[in-house]
């Protein structure tokens, strides 16, 4: 491919943005000016993830004082404070306990034999499915915290003996460790040899594609911020989907007149309102059943 090309592709797989471009749109400083030889030429390109748009404050060509060459700089803003929010993981201690796994197991299946044929495709039965399970295994989750929590305060109304409270001391100490095992032999099977990297890859140039890093607002001022990108989004299609003042009934009924709308027949349209027979229904199921043995 061309450099144009391949630097494109670059910019794509890797989740970039040209943050001059994006700052200076209309812009036409140069950042090399020979006056002897009259030429003028322009090195602006400046590449960072689209994820750290937002910290960005200032970008643009400096002066051209001791050199023919002007310098380029990049001011960004680090919010110490803001903690983007991670990915959800499944926590996988909990299929190390028999009842939790029996759980999740009878959730998946009693998913799997209502939704099995409901849709057109199996990638798309599967997508909602983890979204169903996700919900699941997080109120899971939640339910043994909250009991876990009742069972502590159940502990302290009890008062136990200094010999009771070392037990119990080296019971949690142990748990710990059992469970900080636990999390150390799961990282070294994550990172043992398996195509890591490249799963990593293909996830961030996913979140890359769909990230917006910036947008316009509606007096035409940037905006990065990604609250600020969402609230422009949200007003848009809230303008865009809101109708402004009344319906002109008149305008309707002229512009329908001249159309030749089909309409259903009164034999059509009692049946449409007509009862649903038994009949109907036995042989609607025994369609579907059909169809889902295909």
């Amino acid at each position: 491919p061309s450099d144009r090309e391949a630097l494109r592709m670059l910019i794509l797989n890797l989740g970039l943005v040209d943050t001059w471009s994006l700052v200076n749109p209309q812009s036409l400083d140069f950042t090399f000016r020979s006056s002897p030889h009259d030429m003028r030429t322009r090195f602006n390109m400046i590449f960072i993830s689209n994820h750290l748009v937002n910290s960005v404050r200032s970008c643009g060509i400096g002066i051209q004082a001791l050199s023919d060459h002007a310098p380029v700089d990049l001011v960004l803003s680090w919010e110490m404070g803001a903690t983007r929010k991670g990915r959800w993981q499944l926590n996988s201690s909990l299929l190390q306990v028999d009842s939790a796994r029996e759980e999740i197991k009878t959730i998946i299946q009693e998913y799997f034999d209502i939704n099995q044929g409901s849709v057109s495709t199996d990638a798309m039965l599967w997508e909602a499915g983890k979204a169903y399970i996700w919900g699941q295994v997080i109120a899971m989750s939640s339910r043994i915290s909250e009991l876990e929590w009742h069972i502590k305060a159940l502990e302290d109304q009890m008062a136990p003996s200094s010999s009771d409270k070392e037990a119990i001391q080296e019971q949690i100490e142990e748990n710990k460790a059992e469970y900080a095992l636990f999390r150390l032999k799961h990282r070294q099977y994550e990172s043992g040899d398996r195509a890591r990297k490249l799963l990593a890859s293909l996830v961030h140039q996913q979140e890359a594609c769909k990230w917006i890093p910036a947008t316009n607002s509606t007096e035409g001022n940037l905006l990065t911020e990604p609250k600020e990108v969402n609230g422009a989004f949200q007003q848009f299609y809230s303008t865009l989907c809101s109708s402004d003042g009344l319906a002109d009934i008149c305008a309707y009924e002229a512009f329908l007149e001249d159309l030749d709308l089909p309409g259903l027949s009164p034999r059509d349209r009692d049946l449409l309102d007509a009862l649903i027979s038994g009949a109907e229904i036995h042989a609607a199921i025994h369609s579907m059943q059909a169809e889902k043995s295909l």
